[in-house]
């Protein structure tokens, strides 16, 4: 395994056995975790964690599709690894 994939899975690790479980909401059938609360427990884990909201043409963070779904594009960087 290279580095850089040891360390994507050790700060996954990290973050997969905090307990969320006070912040998780319900919507339908579905459970989340907002993403404040997500950022928030990202930041106390990783101070010098930040993320990227992109834009586009229309030069909102959101797109929608033909069918009214709404979609975001986020990077997020942690230790200098980053997701989009």
């Amino acid at each position: 395994m290279t580095n850089q994939k040891q360390k994507s899975m050790s700060i996954f690790k990290n973050l997969q056995t905090t307990d969320y479980e006070d912040h998780i909401d319900e919507k339908g059938k579905f459970k989340y975790l907002s993403w404040a609360w997500a950022w928030t427990y990202v930041k106390q884990k990783y101070p010098d964690a930040n993320f990227i909201k992109h834009t586009f043409e229309n030069e909102l963070p959101y797109i929608k599709d033909d069918e009214g779904y709404a979609f975001v594009k986020v990077t997020v960087t942690i230790e200098e690894l980053s997701h989009t």
